[in-house]
């Protein structure tokens, strides 16, 4: 009885399957047809596109690349000739006496009247012209201004010959142009290759006359929900198709087995105490733990127990071999002796705090001055220098520089000239050399503690300058720690007696 059922929805769902097939034909005619509406209005589009594009080309003029080539070159051939006449500059004043014309050419500029005295500037060649008394030409001896003049005059006007063949003004104008053709004619190129993808090596009329074959087709659904429809009975189809032969798989089982209808009901009946007994057996047994519903969910949950405990005994394993060989680890010191020990570490734990501290503070004031001599890379610097040379030297040396770049001195003298280093004396040279020292000093320790070394730095003194260096290390020692050894006793005995210590002695 199933199976005649299963075989009538089948055959309902066939019928229903076709209805849906020739429903989705017609969807893809519409689908086509709306695709050959965007298909044709493309086309339009690029056919309207390519004709503008065509009737702006038209009203630009024609330049080909030869020609552009031609005046730029000729542009660059005259500027390179504007630069070879300015390597040369010219400055030339005039000053007229009497009211007479004066006609002038400054290098490639045209002929002028100059109206009164002036100040003229000239690259590489200058010309003044009296007219029926003087003509007075300024050249350069090792450039030939004339040849020059020449040929940039003859330059200019091929350029513009040039230009007015093309009936324009500037080379810009033609450059402008020519970029802007190959613009439109790239854009055209492209409009018509889009044209040639779209058409497809289809005519346009073919293409608007099979859209007005379609223009009759209408569907009421879309062609995803129709495709839906049509998998959603295929798979209903296919999961007749499996019901149908599971139950006739069965009935040639039972027809096999079991042979007639009678023999069936006999080993339903034999079943059917079977069944009885072994409920009877089930009785008997002992009620299921709290919280299970069945045996088969206390059985999964005795085997899931019996597993934890499996693993539990490994861990337990692991962990007492894992403290055997920690107990064969343990030091030979006892726990006073550990104790000193950790109060020992801890000890010497502070103290590399303390160092650590101090070398922050220390980095930090270092990155400081860093960051400030980068702002100010020479300003303070050079004040300092240059203060202390004014003190070494008598004030006869009052300032001087230093570049940058190269880092080289130059020291300015009273009288006002400026001498280099390679021109100092001796004795000003290390009077320049023991002012950096102190300078670099200041820059680094601004606020005093710096530590300096001297090595007879004071032997090219005379004695002016001695008095003058110890004057200024005396003061300099006041915030600073200055070290300063010398085997001449002369020099030795300009300090002070309470600041030498004698190294024979000691």
């Amino acid at each position: 009885i199933e199976l005649g059922h299963l075989q009538t929805v089948m055959q309902d769902l066939q019928e229903r399957k076709q209805q849906v097939e020739e429903e989705k034909e017609y969807s893809l005619q519409q689908g086509e047809k709306n695709r050959l509406e965007k298909l044709l209005r493309l086309i339009e589009e690029k056919q309207q596109q390519i004709q503008v594009l065509g009737e702006k080309l038209k009203v630009l003029p024609a330049i080909s690349a030869e020609e552009l080539q031609e005046v730029e070159n000729l542009q660059q051939e005259k500027q390179e000739l504007e630069i070879a006449l300015q390597a040369t500059r010219l400055k030339i004043s005039i000053h007229q006496h009497q009211d007479i014309d004066i006609w002038v050419r400054c290098g490639l500029e045209e002929d002028k009247l100059l109206q009164s005295s002036a100040e003229l500037q000239a690259s590489g060649f200058f010309a003044m012209d009296i007219p029926d008394l003087l003509r007075l030409e300024v050249r350069n001896a090792e450039v030939d201004s004339a040849s020059i003049l020449q040929q940039y005059q003859d330059i200019q006007q091929q350029l513009d010959q040039c230009l007015q063949r093309m009936e324009l003004d500037t080379v810009e104008q033609v450059r402008s142009i020519f970029t802007d053709r190959q613009k439109l004619a790239v854009e055209r190129q492209q409009a018509e290759n889009a044209l040639r993808t779209a058409l497809h090596d289809e005519k346009p009329e073919n293409i608007a006359k099979r859209y007005r074959e379609l223009s009759r087709v209408k569907v009421e659904r879309s062609l995803e929900a129709i495709d839906r429809e049509l998998a959603e009975l295929n798979e209903q189809q296919a999961d007749l198709n499996n019901k149908m032969q599971e139950y006739q798989a069965r009935c040639d089982s039972w027809s096999q087995e079991y042979n007639t209808v009678d023999e069936a009901k006999v080993q339903l009946k034999d079943a059917m105490k079977q069944i009885t007994r072994l409920e009877a057996e089930i009785a008997q047994l002992k009620p299921l733990p709290e919280g299970f519903s069945d045996s088969l969910a206390f059985h999964e949950h005795l085997q899931k127990r019996r597993k934890a405990l499996a693993e539990y005994k490994k861990e337990y394993e692991q962990l007492r071999d894992r403290y055997r060989e920690l107990e064969q680890e343990l030091p030979e010191e006892n726990f006073d002796e550990l104790e000193v020990q950790a109060a020992e570490a801890e000890k010497r734990w502070r103290h590399y705090q303390e160092e650590l501290e101090i070398l922050l503070k220390i980095q930090t004031a270092f990155l400081d001055s860093i960051k400030e001599i980068e702002q100010q890379p020479f300003e303070i610097l050079q004040n300092h220098l240059f203060q202390a040379v004014k003190i070494l030297t008598g004030y006869r040396y009052e300032n001087g520089h230093i570049n940058p770049a190269s880092f080289e001195f130059g020291l300015q003298h009273a009288n006002g000239y400026t001498l280099p280093l390679d021109l100092l004396s001796a004795g000003t040279y290390d009077a320049l050399a023991l002012a950096f020292r102190l300078a670099l000093l200041e820059q680094c320790f601004p606020e005093g503690g710096g530590i300096l070394v001297l090595d007879d730095c004071l032997v090219d003194f005379d004695e002016e300058r001695l008095q003058y260096a110890v004057s200024l290390l005396e003061d300099f020692a006041r915030r600073h720690q200055v070290i300063m050894m010398t085997c001449h006793p002369a020099i030795a005995e300009a300090f002070e007696q309470k600041y030498l210590i004698n190294m024979e002695d000691a």
